[in-house]
This record gives structure tokens, C-alpha cells and sequence, in this order.
């Protein structure tokens, strides 16, 4: 049964059907506040069950190209419409990059930090009622990048000045997972709702290194048409995979209570992150020992080390950190507070926001944008994607206000 908000007053219970009747009736918009028994508040714009039948109404609706949004909304199968209303673009209300990372070099307390990272268990996780719905200003993750490139500078010295192999393995850590590591934390302290641990956090990192990177080994096995798209077959081979850790996270029941959008984008962007520190890691223990077969150059082998260590670090912030956070955000926005349910993957709003990630993985290995150069061409492809993290934040900011209303 639902219930709906009418001149300040609650109304329901009543059917679906009955729901629906009002939509076309014009007496339940986009920002009514409606919900269904057991379940909690939201606006019925923010709901993937009413949101079609809403978007029928406002086609049928005179009037309703009065403004560009409704221009956008209205025009049936468009595709900026539809791409705003799944990644959220269009919700960023009184996002200000200058004030979000304001806090980033003040000066913080040892015992404030204590308090900052104790949270997320039944006894310290806030109610809803005191949590804060405006944009957050994480700090903390800067001072693990910088904490990490410091490791990582003394440890290279120690390979390249000694020659001593026994730095290289804390180099390779380092270097791999130091910026993974501090981007999970930037996405830990940006969930406002405080009700996910470090513990947590740390286990999906784990999960999406070791058992991500095995879901990605077998589906390049059982899906060898996709390699004719050469490198670029990373794209849809990969971010299923990662994807599928959560899935079977989800339905082994882990991560229960965790049904908001701020939750799935933390949520992914740790499984991501796992996933890219594993790689890094792989990726330049593979440059040392390769280098050093084919040159038998300690110093060559430590430059190429270096090379692929730096590059990969530098770039992690705008690969699969966000890619797998924007796909479990978008999942979370579909799944709500009901049990997972295979389905819900075929619904757009998740899968716009997952053909964007594969996109943008496609492309970034995609060798007839090497023209443009590494960095550029990341860096512009990285934009898009951290454009639509803001955009999925600022619709997980919105459904915490609608809650606390």
C-alpha cells in the first residue's frame, strides 16, 4: 500500500492503481512526497516505480514546454533528457567545488580524527535526524596522498640509490595503493549518512582486488569475441565484473540498511578502487622484472618501475574508482530499500549510467585516442566521469533531505 502528502496532511493507504490515477489526475508531481508501507519518504520524482507514469503525465500535460527542463523532460526518447535524469547532472543544487575542498589543509586534532573514522556501527551511526544533507568537505584523503607519495619518494630512492631489491615491494604498495586507497577515503568521508565502517570499506577494497580481478580473468575466457575490440575490450569484460562482486555482496545479504545512493557510490568506488590498486601493482611488478630480464640493468628496470607506478597512481582517481561508483550508485538509486532483484538491472536508470562507465573504459584503452596524449586524453575522460559522481552525489544529497523531511 502507498501513502502520499496533500496540504501538509498524510493520505493512504491506497493502491497502486490508485497512485497512478493520481498522477495522470495532475494531483501527485515530480516533488510530491509519497511512500510505500514500511519503506521511507521520498519524492515521487525520485521513485523508479512512478517515474515512467510521471513522465507520461507530463507529456500528456499542456503547457508542460514552458521551461527548458520540462523541454528536456518532455521530449520523448531525448537523449539529454534521459541522460540528465539518470546521472543527476541536473541536481547539483549549491555544489561549490572551492567550498567542498575548503577544509582540505586546516589543521585537524588527532582526537578529531578519532571521532571522524569511529563511526558507521550500530552504536555510532547517526540517526537520520542529525545528519547533515548539504555538501560535505572531506580533508582526510589528501593527507593519505600526500602521506603516500612521501612512502613511495623514499622507498624509490632506497631501490635506485642502493640497488636494494628489498625496497621495491614496498615501493610497488606504495606507489599502487596509496592514491586508490585515498580516493575510497574521499567517497568514505562524503557519505554524510555515516552509517558504513572502515571495516566494511576495507573488506570491499579487498574483495574488488582479489575477486574482481578473477571475475574480469574468466570473462576474457568465456567471452573471447569481445578481445576483437582489442584493448578496448576491457571496457565490457571489467566493469561487469567488478559489478558482479556487489551483486553477490548483495545477495549473500552483506551491506544491509545500506539502501542509499551515497552508500552505493562509496560502496563501488571501494570495490573499484581494490580493483585498480590490484592492477597497478601487477602492472609494475610486471615493468621491474620485465625490464630487468631484457636489459639486466638494475637502473632500467627501476625507471620503468617508477614510470608505470607514477602514471598509474597519477590517473586511478579517473578509472575505476569512479566507474564502479557511478554503476553502484546508479544501482542503489534503482534498488532503494528492497531486496536485489536481477531486474533491476535492465531498468535505464542504471543502465545509461552503466553503458556510460563501459564507454568511458572502452575509450580510455581505445588506441585512436592516443593522439590527443595520455594525459589530456585521461584527464578529459576523467571530467566526464567525476561530472557524473557529482551529479549521482548531489541526487544522494537530495533523497538524505527528502528522509530527514
Amino acid at each position: 500500500m502507498w501513502y502520499y502528502i496533500e496540504n501538509g496532511q498524510r493520505m493512504g493507504p491506497v493502491s497502486f492503481e490508485e497512485i497512478v490515477n493520481l498522477i495522470n489526475q495532475g494531483s501527485i508531481k515530480e516533488t510530491t512526497f509519497v511512500w510505500q508501507s514500511g519503506k521511507m519518504r521520498q519524492t515521487a520524482g525520485m521513485s523508479p516505480e512512478l517515474l515512467p507514469y510521471l513522465r507520461n503525465a507530463n507529456n500528456a500535460s499542456p503547457g508542460n514546454y514552458s521551461s527548458v527542463r520540462q523541454k528536456a523532460a518532455g521530449v520523448s526518447g531525448g537523449i539529454f533528457g534521459k541522460l540528465k535524469e539518470s546521472t543527476g547532472v541536473g541536481q547539483m543544487e549549491g555544489f561549490s567545488f572551492s567550498e567542498m575542498f575548503s577544509e582540505m589543509f586546516k589543521k585537524h586534532t588527532d582526537e578529531e580524527m578519532e571521532n571522524y573514522f569511529g563511526v558507521g556501527f550500530p552504536e555510532t551511526t547517526p540517526p537520520l535526524s542529525q545528519v547533515s544533507a548539504s555538501w560535505p568537505k572531506p580533508w582526510f584523503f589528501m593527507r593519505l596522498i600526500l602521506f603516500g607519495l612521501i612512502g613511495f619518494f623514499l622507498l624509490w630512492f632506497g631501490c635506485t640509490r642502493w640497488e636494494n631489491l628489498k625496497c621495491v615491494p614496498g615501493a610497488i604498495l606504495f606507489g599502487s595503493f596509496a592514491i586508490p586507497l585515498a580516493s575510497v577515503m574521499f567517497f568514505f568521508e562524503c557519505n554524510v549518512l555515516r552509517n558504513v565502517s572502515l571495516y566494511q570499506v576495507i573488506k570491499l577494497f579487498l574483495y574488488g582486488g582479489t575477486f574482481g580481478f578473477l571475475f574480469a580473468l574468466i570473462g576474457f575466457d568465456f567471452m573471447p569475441f569481445v578481445q576483437q575490440l582489442g584493448l578496448s575490450s576491457a571496457g565490457p569484460v571489467e566493469e561487469p565484473a567488478k559489478l558482479l562482486v556487489l551483486i553477490l555482496i548483495l545477495k549473500m545479504g552483506g551491506l544491509k540498511n545500506k539502501n542509499y545512493i551515497l552508500n552505493g557510490l562509496l560502496c563501488g568506488a571501494a570495490v573499484g578502487a581494490g580493483f585498480a590498486a590490484f592492477e597497478s601493482a601487477g602492472y609494475a611488478f610486471d615493468d621491474f622484472f620485465g625490464s630487468l630480464e631484457y636489459s639486466r640493468s638494475f637502473y632500467f628496470a627501476f625507471d620503468k618501475m617508477y614510470e608505470s607506478l607514477v602514471m598509474r597512481g597519477l590517473l586511478s582517481p579517473f578509472m575505476h574508482i569512479i566507474w564502479t561508483g557511478m554503476c553502484a550508485a546508479a544501482l542503489w538509486r534503482v534498488k532503494g530499500d528492497k531486496e536485489f532483484e536481477f531486474s533491476m538491472l535492465f531498468n535505464p536508470l542504471f543502465l545509461i549510467v552503466f553503458a556510460i562507465a563501459v564507454g568511458l573504459h572502452m575509450v580510455w584503452n581505445s588506441p585512436f585516442f592516443y593522439m590527443w596524449g595520455l594525459y589530456p586524453r585521461s584527464f578529459a575522460l576523467g571530467a566526464i566521469g567525476w561530472l557524473v559522481i557529482f551529479g549521482l552525489m548531489g541526487l544522494g544529497l537530495r533523497q538524505v533531505r527528502q528522509g530527514i523531511q
